[in-house]
């Protein structure tokens, strides 16, 4: 719910980004519109913090497919709807007007194939303000499974990340 009352419904698709759309009583709602948000097919999951600000979190982007035995019948669109190696995050402090922060929360591995893929984030803000994030991890050939990491949402903020490399991508993703 936004702070004006009214719902805030982001819709998951096969078109390359959610869709959203608003309700002031739950019953009718607007026609869905293009969200900012880029996406895979996968859900996103929001969250409002004790103390206002949301967060969104999803598969950001739509790149190469999935790999899959039956990828050769599967039409272009579909295919690219399965780009899930990323999962990212974004923290709005104005009820969703503007977002920032679009960080990287999970990567696979460089030594994991694209068959594996992330998705059905959901978010939980413990006691101490920090998030649990669990979410569904693939492992390949269907073998899914559950992960979670934690997040200081505070990090979404932040205007600096310094990062050498020297341990390659290990810093820059929460696993």
């Amino acid at each position: 719910e936004l702070n004006d009352g009214r719902v805030w419904m982001v819709i998951r698709t096969q078109l390359g980004r959610f869709y959203e759309s608003f309700s002031d009583d739950g019953r009718v709602w607007s026609p869905p519109e293009p969200s900012r948000f880029k996406s895979s097919n996968s859900p996103g999951g929001v969250l409002r913090l004790r103390d206002g600000r949301l967060i969104f979190i999803w598969t950001n982007g739509v790149g190469p497919p999935y790999a899959s035995d039956m990828q050769a019948i599967w039409h272009k669109y579909v295919e690219e709807s399965w780009c899930r190696q990323v999962l990212n995050a974004a923290v709005s402090h104005d009820d969703g007007k503007t977002w920032h922060g679009y960080r990287e929360i999970a990567r696979l591995a460089d030594h994991e194939p694209v068959s594996h893929r992330f998705g059905y984030p959901n978010l939980v803000e413990l006691p101490d303000g920090d998030l649990l994030v669990t979410f569904g991890y693939n492992r390949g050939r269907g073998r899914w499974g559950d992960d979670y990491l934690y997040l200081n949402p505070d990090q979404l903020d932040a205007t600096i990340d310094p990062e050498d490399f020297t341990e390659g991508l290990i810093g820059w993703s929460q696993t």
